[in-house]
């Protein structure tokens, strides 16, 4: 049977509709983000717009510390394709699968939202940071983060594990999405520089970093680094790190209410101007536009 991308939303919206659950889709290398039908669903899933979290992130040394952890947490994933249940520092727990291809996870799917547990030390950590007592956090926990009972647990490792599946049947009938440049040996080490590197641009994002740097974190020249991702990815490292610094500020604009000068600036870009060029470009609307759409408040408009 041929995977689409209709039956895929298809399958994400009536599960949805019966259990009202959380989604999110973390496309970590861009992978998802080259189809044009998949473009139109993933902002749907793109971000975590729990109350909750929306208001820990309000904070952007938290906010930070929240995608460190994501990349970290990605970054140490295996070649095992099963659920794992993980909570965060601010007692979110979540149920995630890797999408793996040639050994790499090369996208995650996570049903997320549900309480887990706070120490009182991060507790109060947290209130000193959002402003708010520990009665109102307790509230704002309680409001947002049900409980994760066994049965629906059992019910959303079900539903992931069909998801990705049809995500990966999906992947391996379009190749031109895994490596739009040219196919790849799944094990080669020209894949594993090209996959080093995006990790490192995906951390390093909003600092200046540049080709040098990203080339001798994978120990080789910046002429080969430059070379394979023009071959396999399709761009070169600039084009890259510019669209990694492009969805890092989608997000912002859409988990946070930090004007579009501030993530503009903590996306890595030194002029507004450029960078709302640079975004109407890339998701053919500006920046608040973008937000409205997407954010936070996108039911309320």
């Amino acid at each position: 049977m041929e995977i689409t991308v209709s039956l895929i939303k298809r399958y994400i919206e009536q599960f949805q509709q019966h259990f009202g659950w959380d989604l999110l889709i973390y496309d970590h290398y861009r992978i998802l983000a080259q189809d044009e039908d998949l473009t139109r669903l993933l902002p749907e899933y793109n971000w975590h717009l729990n109350p909750y979290c929306l208001r820990i992130k309000d904070d952007a040394g938290l906010q930070r510390r929240c995608a460190q952890l994501k990349n970290r947490f990605h970054a140490s994933l295996r070649d095992e394709d099963t659920v794992t249940c993980v909570t965060c520092y601010c007692g979110v727990t979540e149920l995630i699968i890797p999408i793996v291809l040639g050994g790499k996870a090369v996208c995650l799917l996570a049903a997320t939202g549900y309480a887990g547990p706070l120490s009182p030390q991060m507790k109060s950590i947290l209130c000193r940071r959002t402003g708010l007592s520990p009665a109102e956090l307790d509230v704002l926990r309680a409001e947002h983060l049900p409980t994760l009972e066994p049965e629906r647990r059992a019910v959303l490792e079900t539903f992931l594990q069909v998801l990705a599946a049809l995500l990966r049947s999906y992947l391996i009938e379009h190749p031109q999405l895994l490596h739009p440049g040219r196919p790849v040996a799944s094990d080669s080490i020209q894949q594993r520089y090209v996959y080093d590197a995006l990790d490192y641009i995906r951390s390093n994002y909003t600092r200046d970093i540049g080709i040098r740097e990203v080339a001798a974190h994978c120990h080789v020249s910046p002429s080969y680094l430059q070379h394979l991702f023009s071959t396999y990815r399709g761009c070169g490292i600039s084009t890259e790190l510019r669209l990694c610094r492009l969805a890092g500020a989608a997000e912002l604009l859409c988990t946070t209410e930090h004007s579009v000068r501030a993530i503009a600036l903590r996306s890595g870009f030194h002029a507004v101007d450029y960078f709302s060029t640079l975004f109407g470009h890339q998701y053919g609307m500006t920046p608040l536009a973008y937000r409205r759409k997407y954010g936070r408040h996108a039911d309320a408009t």
